[in-house]
């Protein structure tokens, strides 16, 4: 299970991500820049932080840059 202060890298984009926050329903992940993206916390037991993620950025960059 993912804690504040875990790191992790995306294997596709080479991004650094620090986790600020974990709840039930969410957890805060904090980008290289320092923004901050919420996420589903929704983790299985068998489900990658890779593709968790991987799955997360690729429906961030379909939303239009203006969103």
């Amino acid at each position: 299970m993912l804690k504040q202060g875990d790191k992790f890298k995306d294997g596709k984009t080479g991004r650094i991500y620090t986790v600020s926050a974990v709840d039930q329903d969410s957890i805060i992940l904090e980008l290289e820049d320092g923004s901050h993206q919420a996420m589903p916390n929704r983790i299985k037991p068998k489900t990658s932080i890779r593709t968790l993620v991987s799955d997360r950025l690729m429906m961030l960059t379909a939303l239009p840059s203006s969103f």
